[in-house]
């Protein structure tokens, strides 16, 4: 059934689940990158293949790109293929193109065949046969991979592709290679305008589970992704997300490294390794699988977990929410009045702090002058992530920092935005250079702020969710709203 909180009144939708996700990396002697609170993300090398001129020269150049990537410690290396002219090549695009490297070639690499990364095969065959799929699992299988320690993962996007993982689960449930069809994993692919709505994306989730499935993958922009990675995630499917950029990169491997199994990356496989498991967590609080508990759970910096009395003044109650809405789970619910202060956490004295929330929004139009803090620690210090309306009445959001005596934003409009979605919104500044803001892993529409350099002012007041602290015991600049996941972390120049 939905979990309600005290008083809140429910979404209505399809009842929710709450089991925890299958962790991919018990079937794999590989230990993948580990966040401070010791979630697993593996770090995908996007691409991990080159296709220039001949198969001989696609051949040598995608070897040397994988060992690089291992090398690197790439969690998982990334190829993708499609048949031509009979053969399975290792190529990004169906077109006719020969000169991708045979697939059966760079299988047999005795190099690719000692590493103890999985493939992460991306099928891009738009005209599938039972043949084809056939020859390539048992190609795989004779090249000694989907082994123990060692799965393959084959994914496939949801247009005429998918019919690659039909064909390819078929040929397993028809109990060919028995000894490793459970090393086999089978994804589904959605790219963000694959349906129109956030339900029609849920439904085929679900479909995707229900077909025996074990994974799907969103792009990053997609939107409501954490209700699309939430419902993922209750009916026990891996999640991966792509593709991180090579600029800034290392923002996505820090704040999703609690939140998804898999991150594809341009990125350097190196640094994104470095900074998810670089212990710079301060708060780390996230409420989808809370259900109707009344005691929430988080985690400070340093490995160490509180605990706060949902029933207690002035703390927000909770509300859960299923199929067809844009937060999956549960989430802390603020009418104007309440707040969540949790701890007086310090970024370095000589950088700034890496700030993210998963929100849901009751009302976007402020008056001049009116502020709504979503997440605080603003007193004459620290940041604040917050809805205001500027001079003119027009309504925005923003993310502020005090550097050298005074607050600088990086701000954007919220005239796009809307009640019916959820949104996840990143701030950001690292103690050299702009303050920034991005809303759907997107800096669209956002005016940063001048070039700054300096530490954070620090202060003595609490991290606060839903309001604006003054001092350690009193609040303002009540927010309205929905709040699902809430992360701080110390943030400084990764260059």
């Amino acid at each position: 059934d939905v979990d309600t909180g005290d008083t809140a009144t429910p979404d209505t939708g399809t009842p929710i689940s709450t089991t925890p996700p299958t962790n991919l990396w018990t079937d794999m002697d590989w230990v993948p990158a580990m966040s401070p609170t010791g979630h697993p993300m593996g770090i995908a090398c996007h691409n991990c293949y080159v296709t220039d001129g001949s198969p001989a020269e696609s051949l040598a150049l995608t070897l040397a790109t994988m060992a690089t990537a291992v090398a690197e410690n790439a969690d998982l290396l990334e190829l993708d293929i499609k048949v031509e002219g009979g053969d399975w090549r290792v190529d990004h695009n169906d077109f006719g193109s020969e000169d991708g490297a045979l697939l059966a070639a760079v299988l047999a690499d005795a190099d690719l065949r000692a590493y103890a990364q999985p493939l992460f095969i991306e099928i891009k065959e738009t005209e599938p046969t039972a043949f084809d799929v056939s020859n390539l699992l048992q190609m795989l299988v004779d090249h000694g991979y989907a082994v123990a320690g060692r799965p393959v993962i084959l994914r496939a996007f949801a247009d005429e592709r998918i019919e690659n993982l039909t064909l390819a689960k078929s040929r397993l449930d028809e109990g060919a290679h028995v000894a490793h069809a459970a090393h086999f994993r089978l994804h589904v692919l959605f790219a963000e305008d694959t349906f129109d709505t956030t339900s029609a994306f849920q439904t085929q989730i679900l479909a995707a589970a229900e077909s025996g499935y074990q994974g799907v993958e969103f792009e990053l922009q997609t939107p409501d992704l954490f209700a699309l990675i939430r419902t993922a995630h209750s009916r026990d499917l891996t999640v991966a997300t792509w593709t991180v950029p090579v600029s800034m990169g290392e923002l996505w491997c820090a704040v999703l490294r609690e939140s998804v199994d898999i991150l594809i990356v341009d990125f350097d496989l190196s640094d994104c390794r470095d900074v998810a498991e670089e212990p710079t967590d301060l708060i780390y609080l996230d409420t989808w699988d809370l259900g109707s508990s009344t005691t929430l759970e988080w985690h400070l910096g340093g490995g160490t977990t509180e605990s706060v009395d949902l029933t207690t003044a002035p703390h927000p109650t909770t509300v859960s929410s299923g199929i067809g809405w844009p937060l999956y789970g549960t989430s802390l619910l603020f009418s104007g009045t309440e707040s969540l202060p949790l701890f007086d956490v310090d970024n370095d004295p000589e950088a700034g702090f890496l700030v993210a929330t998963v929100v849901r929004f009751d009302d976007l139009s402020l008056s001049a002058g009116e502020v709504r803090a979503i997440f605080n620690k603003a007193d004459s210090g620290g940041f604040a992530l917050e809805q205001y309306g500027d001079t003119l009445g027009l309504s925005k959001l923003r993310f502020g920092v005090y550097v050298d005596g005074e607050y600088h934003y990086a701000t954007r409009f919220t005239a796009d935005l809307d009640t019916d979605h959820s949104y996840f919104i990143i701030g950001a500044y690292d103690g050299d250079g702009r303050v920034r803001l991005w809303v759907d892993n997107s800096d669209l529409w956002v005016n940063e702020s001048d070039s700054l350099s300096g530490g954070v002012v620090q202060n003595d007041v609490p991290a606060t969710i839903g309001a604006d602290p003054e001092g350690t015991m009193d609040t303002r600049f009540h927010f309205s709203g929905r709040v699902q996941m809430a992360m701080v972390q110390k943030w400084r120049n990764h260059e």
